[in-house]
């Protein structure tokens, strides 16, 4: 990236509430001329760390659709590479500077990066002179004693409780996926059916009917959905 940007950081698996006051300063320091940038990875990190074939809250492509639509103007998703795992903190800061142009760096007050873990805010705040960047660290937001986060989204729709997983998210949980076409017989009794096939890694509510809006192409039809 040529330009002069503000970068925030993190997995960004569900884009919820928890993200709205970060996603609010990007869009503040676009306002004055920096371009917006999201930086992830390609796949969750502890699928590499721990070997933890984890469910994903949002999938790549879903990223890619939230973030453009967010206004945000770059999404990078960084291959989790050993390299990457290796990689020291001040050093991985480095390349953010260097190769994303990274004039303002927004990230959440747990946040940590490079090997072992090992960065955090504290390290962004340390190396920030150094390297000429501004730093913003954002606070949890909460829902109830509880911050909101990833894995209590999970924790909520994995239970079934998808009331509570759309408060958290601040939008209704969506599935996106490819149409397998069937044997036409729904359509033919008045009662027109979609054979939904979402991607492997997509954590689905537990099996059940559930009221649902579909959308296809720019149309919106309510549906119920059999999981």
């Amino acid at each position: 990236i040529e330009e002069d940007t503000v970068l925030s950081l993190g997995k960004f698996d569900g884009i919820h509430r928890g993200h709205e006051l970060l996603l609010e300063h990007l869009s503040a320091k676009k306002e004055c001329g920096l371009s917006a940038v999201i930086f992830t990875f390609d796949i969750p990190p502890r699928r590499n760390v721990s070997h933890v074939e984890a469910k994903v809250l949002t999938t790549n492509e879903e990223k890619r659709y939230m973030f453009e639509h967010l206004g945000m103007d770059y999404l990078v998703e960084c291959p989790f590479t050993t390299e990457i795992m290796h990689m020291e903190p001040e050093q991985f800061i480095e390349k953010l500077v260097r190769q994303l142009h990274a004039r303002c760096i927004v990230a959440g007050a747990d946040f940590h990066f490079g090997h072992n873990r090992a960065g955090d805010a504290q390290t962004l705040r340390e190396c920030a002179s150094h390297y000429g960047y501004e730093v913003i660290v954002i606070g949890k937001k909460k829902e109830g004693d509880r911050d909101i986060s990833s894995t209590f989204v999970r924790e909520e729709i994995e239970q079934g409780h998808i009331g509570m997983a759309n408060r958290l998210l601040g939008y209704r949980y969506f599935v996106t996926g490819v149409v397998a076409h069937g044997n036409q017989i729904g359509r033919q009794i008045g009662i027109p059916t979609i054979n939904q096939l979402p991607p492997e890694e997509k954590l689905l509510p537990p099996n059940g009917v559930y009221f649902s809006r579909v959308r296809v192409g720019e149309r919106t039809y309510r549906a119920v959905s059999n999981v």
